[in-house]
């Protein structure tokens, strides 16, 4: 008697459901992303007309980070 698990096969709609609702995930967080990626944006044009170099560099590199992220979701 064989005790190792199968594998869980999912029927063709069930997997057509999880992989729809895979894409709509990955549009939200996409959609989030570029809206935090604009306001990055913004904080550094705010803190480079303040004179922040310390807060520049922060945002410059959280805007490079979701940048980068959005890259590896499929975006731009």
């Amino acid at each position: 008697m064989d005790l190792k698990k199968q594998p869980y096969n999912l029927t063709p709609y069930k997997q057509r459901v999880k992989d729809k609702f895979k894409q709509y995930l990955k549009l939200a967080m996409s959609c989030r992303l570029l809206e935090k990626y604009q306001i990055e944006l913004q904080l550094i044009k705010d803190a480079q007309e303040r004179g922040w170099q310390k807060e520049i560099d922060r945002h410059t590199n959280v805007a490079q980070r979701v940048k980068q992220i959005i890259r590896d979701l499929g975006g731009e």
